[in-house]
């Protein structure tokens, strides 16, 4: 076993142990709903997803990429619209006179 997959054990289950004693007693629960949302879906015939998984799990490659866009994604995406935020629309987030406290401490 190597170090590395070891640490990542360990860190995952410390992680891990918090959401499992919430949700002790309640796993029967869940699955029910599942259930229910499954057969749900399969009596609306939309019930696609063992075959779109199947189709992504011969193609790891499809699953690696998606993983890393997943993650990020979401820094580049948060980022580039704060940038055009500041950019083009910052007149729109000016302090005005109306907006600035008087001396009374009363809002203008």
């Amino acid at each position: 076993m190597r170090l590395g997959s070891s640490a990542c054990s360990w860190s995952r289950s410390c992680a891990t142990r918090p959401c499992a004693a919430v949700a002790d007693g309640q796993r029967a629960h869940a699955i029910t709903n599942g259930q229910n949302v499954i057969d749900f879906e399969k009596s609306l015939h939309t019930f696609f997803e063992p075959g779109l998984q199947q189709i992504f799990l011969s193609h790891r490659w499809t699953i690696d990429f998606a993983n890393f866009m997943y993650l990020n994604s979401h820094f580049v995406v948060t980022t580039s619209f704060l940038v055009w935020l500041y950019i083009f629309r910052n007149q729109n987030f000016l302090l005005r006179p109306q907006h600035v406290q008087g001396r009374d401490g009363g809002w203008r």
